[in-house]
């Protein structure tokens, strides 16, 4: 028998929220600005980590290319990747509607399209997360490519 915590639907998550703060609206939304705010801010991590890649490659990208086929193969790789890593981020996840544009019949059904929201977005996260770490896997076989070159 598992005493593992199984994960709720969207609409389960909401009644428990309802539950847990006796129906208390601005506190059942507060969880849910504190979960967007955590996506907002690793969202952010993905795009410095992105930035400072297309930096390194203005510097070293050139020299990395010219070291050989396979360098030039992964350096490009691993910068398209990272590059559409930073596209699901800001069209995924950056992306706004704001709470108070929403329509909906009772509490529970506005916190559980909140949810459900905070879900796709997470996606978009874990995606970009894994497109990003593929990227800069490629990214550190060009600069090995290019050092064993040397």
């Amino acid at each position: 028998m598992s005493t593992d915590p199984q994960l709720l639907t969207p609409e389960a998550e909401a009644r428990q929220l309802q539950e847990l703060y006796q129906h208390d609206m601005s506190r059942c939304l507060a969880v849910i600005e504190g979960q967007y705010g955590t996506l907002q801010s690793r969202s952010q991590l993905i795009l410095s980590l992105v930035t400072i890649t297309l930096t390194i490659t203005g510097f070293s990208g050139p020299h990395i290319a010219a070291s050989g086929r396979v360098a030039r193969v992964a350096i490009t790789s691993g910068l398209s990747l990272s590059l559409l890593s930073a596209l699901l981020v800001i069209a995924g996840i950056l992306s706004l509607r704001w709470n108070t544009q929403l329509a909906a019949k009772d509490h529970h059904a506005l916190l559980t399209h909140l949810i459900r929201r905070r879900e796709q977005k997470t996606q978009f996260y874990r995606g970009a997360l894994a497109i990003l770490s593929l990227g800069l896997s490629l990214y550190t076989a060009a600069a090995a490519a290019f050092l064993l070159s040397r």
